[in-house]
């Protein structure tokens, strides 16, 4: 999975026993959101859900839901149709050694295909591209306000899943983005740290959902979040739409083509002119991504929870 590309490096210095070794927390506890207090009057932007019945609700990171199909698009296309022109010069090169009989030139051909196909598989198993396909279709997280657990689904190879208590996730908001002077351009999202009750060491931290052009729009999605922990599912609405991990072209399409977010926009009464025009200018590669998701949902298998979780999260 896309998320888990810094977390393997990180199992990699302290092993996937994550209680056992966890990193020091450095950020200000006073500026963390509140599980007590109202952020926001009204709870919303619930665009990010999987899943929103009377125990859990489920989402995902926003690496997952930001960049699904990016990495097959622009570097897995590429890669499978230069292996494809090698294999095919390789395998005219054997040929030719078969009717006419040995020379360099047709077995260096054969050692240099070799190695460029040889080294995009390793190219696709080792950077960014081994977690988009061949992998799990999305990262998913489970917060169960009955057992006041959240639940992050990891692969086995790093830990598997991982719980963590309600009352010792910390929310902030941060900017992802370019520092730009004194500027930062860029999107808000909102990322949680799993702390010990003394808040000076973390176990693990991710970014929940989606990311916001817009800082109130993140505000009250942890809004959404924390009503639904602390006061019950029937204290926020349901999400306007349920994001799907099925095998689905136009659920893959309508990732990447934002058409339900302008949707709802514009019924809020703000001007998507501009959003529509980058959409339309923007769509050759748009397309691309949305094959690449698709491919990437094709090549993945579904988020399978651990019993004691399926049990937890069906009021058990």
């Amino acid at each position: 999975m896309i998320h888990e590309y810094n977390v393997a490096a990180d199992c990699v210095k302290r092993g996937t026993d994550f209680f056992s070794r966890p990193h020091v927390f450095d950020r200000e506890e006073g500026k963390a959101f509140s599980h007590e207090k109202k952020a926001a009057d009204d709870p919303g932007m619930a665009e990010a859900v999987y899943h929103k019945t009377r125990f859990f609700l489920e989402t995902t990171h926003v690496e997952e839901y930001a960049a699904r199909g990016e990495y097959t698009a622009m570097m897995g296309f590429p890669l499978v149709v230069m292996c494809g022109f090698f294999v095919y010069m390789a395998l005219l090169s054997v040929l030719d050694i078969g009717s006419s009989g040995f020379n360099f030139y047709d077995l260096l051909m054969i050692v240099f295909s070799l190695i460029v196909v040889v080294g995009s598989v390793w190219i696709s198993n080792y950077l960014l591209l081994g977690n988009d396909w061949f992998s799990y279709r999305h990262g998913a997280v489970r917060f169960n306000c009955k057992a006041q657990q959240v639940y992050v689904f990891y692969s086995p190879s790093l830990g598997g899943v991982r719980t963590y208590q309600w009352k010792d996730m910390l929310a902030y908001i941060d900017r992802s983005g370019v520092q730009d002077g004194s500027s930062v351009s860029g999107f808000y999202v909102l990322k949680f740290y799993a702390c010990d009750s003394e808040r000076k060491s973390y176990y693990g931290s991710f970014k929940i959902g989606s990311s916001f052009s817009r800082y109130e729009d993140c505000v009250a999605w942890w809004e959404y979040l924390r009503r639904y922990m602390e006061e019950g599912p029937d204290s926020v609405p349901e999400p306007e739409w349920y994001l799907s991990d099925r095998l689905s072209l136009k659920e893959s399409f309508l990732r990447w083509f934002p058409l339900r977010e302008m949707r709802r926009d514009r019924a809020r009464g703000l001007d998507v002119k501009s959003a529509q025009t980058r959409m339309v200018l923007m769509s050759p590669l748009l397309v691309f991504f949305s094959l690449g998701h698709f491919f990437s949902i094709l090549t993945s298998k579904k988020v399978k929870w651990p019993e004691n979780v399926r049990d937890a999260c069906d009021g058990r």
